[in-house]
């Protein structure tokens, strides 16, 4: 399964999961401030230009204030907009945390044929 940063909702021709920053698609012009972080994501799921909406998420990495401007230049450019985070994940110090409960339910359908 591939994880991609995204900096547009134009995502259905990559199959994976999306990080797409909160304030993408939005009247807001910069991403959630918290405290100075920018952390907070959308977590999007596309299979076959099916795109599903998961729910909000936040990814810190270990140092860094600004998650998308860490990790999109160090994935590999598919799009102008888009990057493929993929293999930086298993080499990062990060957490994440779906912000409701539902987040793993959700995850769980959407991979329920990928177990």
């Amino acid at each position: 399964m591939k994880i991609y940063i995204s900096k547009t909702l134009a995502i259905n021709e990559y199959d994976g999961f999306h990080l797409v920053q909160d304030h993408i698609g939005t009247n807001h012009p910069h991403p959630w401030n918290d405290y100075g972080y920018y952390v907070t994501f959308w977590l999007y799921h596309v299979l076959d230009s099916a795109v599903t909406k998961i729910t909000s998420i936040k990814l810190l990495i270990n140092g860094e204030m600004d998650t998308t401007d860490f990790l999109f230049p160090k994935g590999d450019l598919v799009s102008k907009k888009i990057s493929n985070i993929t293999s930086l994940l298993s080499t990062l110090e990060a957490v994440s945390l779906g912000e409701s409960a539902s987040y793993y339910q959700k995850i769980n359908f959407v991979l329920e044929g990928n177990k």
